[in-house]
């Protein structure tokens, strides 16, 4: 069995899926296919209420993908900007998205890849970029609050890995020490919370890959790790 084959293989029979269990009205209900961009651990979501501004700040992680297969760790760019991950959109107070007509993106990812495995940069600078069209949320008492976006308009030079799809993004706000005043169902106060998450494709009604699983992110990070000199297969330059 190929890699490739082992590795579409445990996609398919990873984990827990990315839904909770229990169905919700605010939640948009999307999970985010291959191929993804993780950002886990360090995250930070934010909200403020005098301006109705959600923000997520994040370091991006393993961009994954199986056809091209790619499992690499994003790095700093090569100008020396740290890589990052910036989401920034308004709401109204009961937690609508208010669309906005300007041309900056909501969404701003960047860092460098080496796509293709031969140690050289392929890309650097702005990796991803898109606009926010909806925007989910879900208050969980007594564990993680969830919020998934839908975006579209997307730019930057991984662009061409979602060629003529929307995106989708898993953010979860962890409970954590260090975040008091966490998200609880109310867009009339500021909160903030630890996040991690993760970006992917949004497929067409009529293709049905595969979602992708919060283990399969943890066991894809390792793959990278266990296989550093893995062939990749050659993916076109833009």
């Amino acid at each position: 069995m190929t890699l490739q084959r082992l590795i579409a293989l445990l996609t398919i029979t990873a984990g827990i899926g990315l839904a909770p269990n229990s169905a919700s009205a605010t939640l948009i209900g999307l999970s985010p296919f291959l191929p993804t961009i993780d950002f886990s651990g360090s995250g930070n979501i934010n909200y403020e209420a005098s301006r109705g501004i959600v923000s997520v700040t994040a370091v991006p992680s393993i961009l994954f993908s199986v056809d091209p297969f790619i499992s690499i760790e994003i790095q700093n760019a090569v100008d020396n900007a740290p890589k990052s991950l910036l989401i920034q959109f308004q709401v109204d107070n009961n937690g609508n998205l208010i669309s906005s007509s300007s041309s900056v993106p909501d969404l701003i990812l960047i860092g460098s890849v080496d796509t293709d495995g031969d140690n050289l940069v392929d890309y650097s600078g702005t990796l991803l970029s898109a606009k926010v069209t909806q925007f989910g949320f879900l208050d969980s008492a007594n564990g993680d609050d969830r919020f998934d976006l839908r975006l579209d308009s997307i730019g930057g030079s991984l662009a061409y890995l979602y060629s003529d799809h929307n995106l989708a993004s898993l953010v979860i706000s962890e409970i954590s020490g260090s975040y008091p005043n966490t998200f609880n169902g109310s867009f009339d106060v500021d909160w903030q919370g630890q996040a991690k998450g993760v970006i992917g494709l949004i497929p067409i009604e009529s293709v049905s890959p595969v979602p992708v699983t919060p283990s399969f992110w943890l066991w894809a990070g390792a793959l990278a790790s266990i296989f550093p000199g893995v062939k990749f297969n050659k993916i076109r330059k833009t």
